[in-house]
């Protein structure tokens, strides 16, 4: 999880600017300036998130070998790279929804989130070990974040761009990783 994460603390300052600049045009009620900046921290989130993927999908043996001496670490950095998209999106909208004064929603998403992971640990782990873990960690992101991005999108009035926000990091995804893939076979 540390390897994950690492990188989203870049965004961890982002949305910690976001915060304020959005409270602001709250409280002003500019609804076009909290479109515009919501609009523009999904972009530049899905954009650096899915490339952040890509990195570790390629690289995820040499990093479990370096941080965990070990390749099965890098394995499952591997199998869990792809939640990453959604991880740094969930804690952008957190941030989003503490400026726009929607703290409540997020501290209630966040609450049955974590239930819902005790509980599901409590009772998978011992039957599947893992592969529950896992299985957890997809599901309660899929939840949260699910949860968080739509009430922020309603109160933002954000119309989703699947071009922008979607299509363009993944394809730029895709390159970075055929480009990683293929350095790493000539080197």
């Amino acid at each position: 999880m540390p390897i994950l994460l690492f990188p989203s603390s870049f965004l961890t300052s982002l949305s910690s600017l976001l915060i304020p600049e959005l409270a602001e045009a709250n409280a002003r009620g500019k609804h076009q300036a909290i479109e515009h900046s919501a609009s523009r921290a999904f972009r530049f989130t899905l954009l650096f998130s899915f490339l952040i993927t890509s990195v570790l999908i390629v690289y995820a043996e040499d990093l479990g070998e370096l941080f965990y001496g070990s390749q099965q670490a890098g394995a499952f950095l591997r199998i869990m790279a792809p939640i990453i998209p959604l991880m740094y999106v969930d804690s952008i909208v957190d941030g989003m929804l503490k400026g726009l004064d929607q703290q409540a929603y997020s501290f209630r998403y966040n609450f049955i989130d974590s239930i819902m992971r005790v509980i599901l640990i409590a009772v998978l782990l011992p039957l599947f070990g893992v592969k529950a873990y896992i299985f957890i960690l997809f599901l309660s992101e899929i939840f949260n974040a699910s949860l968080s991005i739509s009430r922020l999108l309603k109160v933002a009035r954000v119309d989703v761009d699947i071009i922008g926000w979607i299509l363009t990091p993944a394809v730029s995804a895709a390159l970075l990783y055929y480009l990683l893939t293929l350095l790493r076979t000539v080197c």
